[in-house]
């Protein structure tokens, strides 16, 4: 008895590693693709390119790649040898997005024993065709004949406007109700100054309208860049 239980103890040790199961493990170049700088309306899509690397010793399976929302769409290979390199693709659209700056993620699932979740993002800022300092302009009804000044930026030398109107929200819940439209007075001159990104700066004076009650609404103005040919901006002027 004693013979035979060191004949199976030797034969056990021998044959261990011939049913020792290996493990993958999930190496990523960068978690997070910046696609820099990108002017409004210019690009409809973001391109981003992740690399992948199994440094384990058994085969890498990524069950999903899970975007965080329907705007993106992504491409991979499910399976990875040990050794191997691969890629995710993703594809951003940013048709109609507006400028800021934008972030998107997809999470990726794996047998991987070191990383099994991992969250990936595509990074981007989104450049307006045409800045402006203010995205809402108040306006004192009271102070008629005082302008309010705010700054607009763009690529273009030779910026002009061509006519600019507020016109005023319609009510929620009484769309029929008649609403206000009024052409605006303004002022627009370029100022010896550009930006770091070679923006021109232009100082625009806009007068406020004359009126009998508070409203809000959206100054529209109309411009001469073939980019960019009308400009909405936010109002609320008080009384």
């Amino acid at each position: 008895m004693v013979r035979f239980y060191a004949i199976f103890t030797a034969v056990a040790v021998f044959s261990a590693p011939l049913f020792a199961v290996g493990s993958a493990k999930i190496e990523f170049a960068k978690t997070n693709f910046d696609c820099g700088n990108v002017l409004e309306g210019k690009q409809d899509k973001l391109q981003a390119l992740f690399t992948i690397k199994n440094t384990g010793d058994a085969p890498l399976v990524i069950s999903s790649v899970r975007p965080s929302c329907g705007c993106t769409v992504v491409k991979y290979d499910s399976l990875i040898q040990p050794g191997k390199s691969n890629a995710i693709k993703a594809t951003v659209n940013i048709e109609n997005y507006p400028s800021g700056a934008i972030s998107k993620s997809v999470t990726v699932t794996s047998n991987a024993i070191n990383t099994p979740t991992q969250k990936l993002t595509i990074s981007a800022m989104i450049l307006p065709i045409i800045d402006a300092s203010e995205q809402t302009i108040r306006f004192d009804a009271s102070k008629q004949g005082v302008a309010h000044t705010i700054y607009l930026s763009c690529m273009k030398k030779d910026l002009k406007l061509l006519s600019m109107e507020f016109n005023q929200a319609a009510p929620i819940g009484d769309v029929m109700q008649n609403t206000v439209s009024a052409a605006l007075t303004y002022s627009l001159s370029p100022i010896d100054s550009v930006r770091a990104d070679k923006y021109k700066v232009y100082k625009l004076d806009i007068f406020p309208p004359q009126i009998e009650q508070p409203m809000s609404g959206t100054i529209t103005i109309k411009t001469n860049n073939p980019d960019k040919p009308e400009l909405d901006i936010k109002s609320v002027i008080a009384k």
